[in-house]
């Protein structure tokens, strides 16, 4: 396999940047890595506090002895996901942006 293959390989199944640091381009590699990871995080910041509800309450019902409602469930979930901030669907574009321009860089930076 080819070093032009490794390395969008490796931004792409690895993580951003990972095919610029193979190619042992450091600061490009932090420039992709940087950024997703600060999506990542934007991300689970925003859908933690609605699972971590979710969870508390199916401990409870478990704990009493009833069984969950999955029905009830699931639309407790989706109350709660249309609650989640615009900031987390721009990281997810930004994230996917971010790992789709690293694979794309790898690639080309190895040719």
């Amino acid at each position: 396999m080819n070093r032009q293959v490794q390395a969008a390989m490796r931004s792409g199944l690895l993580f951003p940047g990972a095919g610029q640091l193979f190619l042992g381009r450091r600061w490009r590699a932090l420039a992709f890595a940087l950024p997703t990871l600060a999506a990542a995080v934007t991300i689970l910041s925003d859908i933690m506090p609605p699972i971590q509800a979710v969870a508390e309450r199916l401990a409870l019902e478990m704990l009493d002895g009833r069984t969950p409602d999955l029905g009830e469930l699931l639309a407790k979930v989706h109350q709660l996901s249309l609650g989640v901030a615009a900031s987390s669907n721009l990281a997810v574009y930004a994230l996917v942006g971010m790992w789709a321009a690293s694979i794309i860089d790898a690639w080309l930076l190895a040719r």
